[in-house]
């Protein structure tokens, strides 16, 4: 059961921290395609005009708190390529399980008005690019979100750290050098819990600056720096639909990777597809594969020092970062990673497998009064807190 909660959207996963004062009420259920009844993954799903919210899971399943004050509110689920779903939150029992069905919508390429040629392409990523501070939140921000890293060597689970973490950022999304993201991102971890005890250097490390950097809209590099759109080759892949509206889904790929474009001090390929609103030019959802020569446990935009038993056979990841929609001002959904490290062993021949998988998925959203932080935590080892944890497994359960 613990699995496939692991795409939650902890708006429940907090319930001392969130909505501390305030009585709530359980959402749950499932979401499905309804032509073939196949669970959809990662729909985001949400209070109508909140900032609350959650995303389903990789079995469409979610479940989260909200305030008994939104009992006037609707309930909406949306997903690339599928109409958006609302449903009246007073027509829900808290606790009941509730079945949302999606209609899936799309277009074939030959059936729309726009040509696939570059020239078209790189003027629907320019504008994107040029657009990201009208259509996306501005600071001072800040945010609680789930957090969960899973690592497996050959198949085996190795280490699982959980946590409530809360994130600010003082610019919000607009264009910055990648300095300047550096001291206005900060983060912390207020609870965590894992299978391992923290004895080293190695074992307190977490993740989260790779994770923070796949968020392509807020990251001042890749696809959609207008200085760099040029080294992209781009195609169209189709036009699809979300919450109604038309939406781009553009193949592209890096011709020559390195890590001014990529954040990987060793890319060898590295190619993705972005999801841009017709509406608006807001990007919605991306989904980058990359492939690289060698990985340094510090993250991927670092050198390898020193020697080493281990040489790289096969190192490579993708991740999707999801965007939500509050208003007219989109933010981050969540973002989910995964990467797989081959090694092997240079005295005995043998090859290692590690695979790490990555999720990060804020909930709470909070602009007025943002708490704002001055450092980030690179090193965590905080204690258990019991009554935390047996709070989030009595939810589970």
């Amino acid at each position: 059961m613990r699995h496939k909660i692991a795409a939650l959207v902890i708006a429940f996963f907090l319930p001392g921290i969130l909505f501390a004062q305030n009585k709530t009420e359980t959402i749950k259920g499932i979401v499905i395609d309804n032509a073939t009844g196949k669970p959809v993954q990662y729909a985001n799903i949400g209070i109508e005009g909140t900032f609350l919210g959650s995303a389903s899971n990789a079995s469409g399943q979610f479940e989260f708190n909200v305030p008994a004050s939104e009992k006037s509110g609707y309930l909406y689920a949306s997903a690339v390529g599928y109409e958006t779903v609302k449903k009246a939150v007073s027509s829900i029992n808290s606790g009941e399980s509730i079945v949302l069905k999606m209609e899936p919508q799309s277009y074939k390429i030959e059936d729309v008005d726009i040509s696939a040629q570059s020239l078209v392409l790189y003027r629907i990523l320019r504008e994107a690019s040029q657009k990201i501070s009208d259509n996306y939140l501005l600071g001072p921000l800040s945010s609680q979100a789930y957090y969960r890293n899973d690592i497996t060597e050959n198949g085996k689970l190795i280490h699982h750290r959980e946590a409530a973490v809360e994130i600010s950022d003082k610019a919000g999304y607009v264009k910055e050098t990648p300095a300047q993201e550096q001291k206005d991102i900060n983060y912390r971890f207020m609870e965590v819990r894992t299978n391992f005890p923290v004895s080293s250097l190695a074992d307190g490390m977490t993740q989260m600056d790779e994770l923070l950097s796949y968020d392509i809209v807020r990251n001042s590099s890749g696809i959609l720096n207008n200085k760099f759109l040029h080294d992209y080759d781009l195609t169209l892949d189709q036009v699809t639909q979300l919450d109604g509206d038309s939406i781009w889904v553009i193949n592209y790929t890096l011709n020559h990777p390195d890590i001014s474009h990529t954040g990987d001090f060793y890319v060898t390929a590295y190619k993705g597809k972005i999801y841009i609103s017709k509406k608006n030019y807001a990007v919605v959802k991306n989904e980058t594969w990359v492939t690289a020569s060698n990985y340094s446990r510090q993250g991927r935009s670092f050198a390898v020092t020193g020697k080493s038993n281990l040489k790289p056979v096969e190192i490579h990841y993708n991740f999707t970062t999801s965007y939500r929609k509050k208003g007219n001002k989109y933010t981050l959904g969540f973002t989910k990673a995964t990467r797989q490290n081959v090694w092997q062993n240079n005295q005995t021949g043998n090859k290692q497998t590690i695979v790490y998988q990555t999720y990060l998925l804020p909930s709470v959203i909070e602009t007025v009064h943002p708490n704002m932080l001055t450092q980030r935590e690179y090193f965590v080892n905080k204690p258990y807190n019991k009554a935390f944890w047996d709070s989030f497994n009595s939810m589970v359960q």
